[in-house]
């Protein structure tokens, strides 16, 4: 299997999956890859450092189920920067994304008195599927970097503390490592063919947020207990996509099956309605022809 063999063989690990991509872009040690795929993106705030607080999101009330980001971190402004991958296309993606960074927001209450003053929020969701199963309105429209922001419609100025979103379709972006024409190209020719990957392309490697991504990524890196967490994430990833595949294999040999055997009543019906046709322009009693074809009257009576 073509995945399977880069598995094995691969010299950086696959940054769609769980582990290496909060590798990546969730810990102290490879910051900087973080620092520059946020810059590239927002590009209306320089951001020099960040720090990664904890990742769980707490509901309303105690009983409230408890939700979890892949990577959340903050600049020295408060700045808060929520970084996602989503691998298995979710209905209601958005909505979701939404709600949580809405928990962010209402997190920023402080005790007491409180004049609702709100840092913005910024979530970046790299999208391992199609951005057609994402909504219908990005079918064959050929973009793979999609905001959302509240602004004003007249002077195009945003919302003060309002959330910006940024959604980039992997599997929609097809351009060869010669053609990127900007980071966030970059950051998608990356998340997209680092798993075949064996050497650092040309352009990548003086560029520290680069730099630090493919340290990151290098498995020869990786302890043991790490290499042995990747490893089993992306089998588990394995599993499921084995699962949904037999599924739907099984439904199709299931359709198939189904459409034979109507196909198969359909032919004996029609070949029931010819008989009658043929007993009725012979005369036949009625009576007769529906015991012989299974027929009732009236339907033999409106042939």
């Amino acid at each position: 299997m073509y995945m399977m063999e880069n598995f094995k063989r691969g010299r950086f690990a696959d940054p769609t999956n769980d582990f290496a991509f909060k590798r990546i872009f969730g810990t102290e040690q490879y910051k900087d890859a973080t620092i520059g795929l946020l810059n590239c993106l927002f590009t209306e705030i320089n951001i020099v450092d960040v720090s990664f607080p904890n990742t769980e999101i707490l509901g309303d009330t105690e009983d409230s189920r408890k939700g979890f980001i892949d990577v959340l971190c903050t600049d020295v402004k408060g700045n808060q920067f929520v970084i996602e991958m989503q691998n298995a296309r979710q209905e209601f993606f958005r909505e979701r994304t939404i709600y949580y960074s809405s928990k962010l927001i209402t997190g920023q209450a402080s005790v007491g008195k409180w004049d609702y003053r709100i840092k913005p929020t910024y979530v970046v969701a790299f999208l391992n599927f199609k951005m057609e199963r994402l909504s219908d309105e990005f079918k064959d429209d050929g973009r793979y970097l999609i905001r959302y922001c509240m602004r004003d419609e007249e002077t195009g100025e945003k919302m003060p503390g309002s959330t910006e979103y940024v959604f980039l379709g992997i599997q929609d972006f097809k351009k060869g490592a010669g053609e990127l024409e900007s980071y966030s190209e970059k950051w998608l020719y990356l998340m997209r063919n680092t798993l075949t990957l064996e050497e650092i392309p040309d352009g990548f490697g003086k560029d520290k947020e680069f730099k630090a991504y493919f340290e990151a990524c290098e498995r020869a890196g990786f302890t043991k207990e790490e290499d042995e967490k990747y490893t089993q994430i992306m089998m588990n990833e394995w599993d499921i996509q084995n699962a949904k595949d037999l599924a739907v294999r099984e439904g199709r040999e299931e359709g198939r099956k189904e459409g034979l055997r109507e196909g198969l009543r359909e032919g004996i019906a029609a070949g029931k309605a010819e008989d009658a046709k043929n007993f009725l322009a012979a005369g036949v009693d009625i009576k007769i022809i529906s015991q012989c074809t299974g027929l009732d009257e009236a339907t033999i009576r409106s042939l």
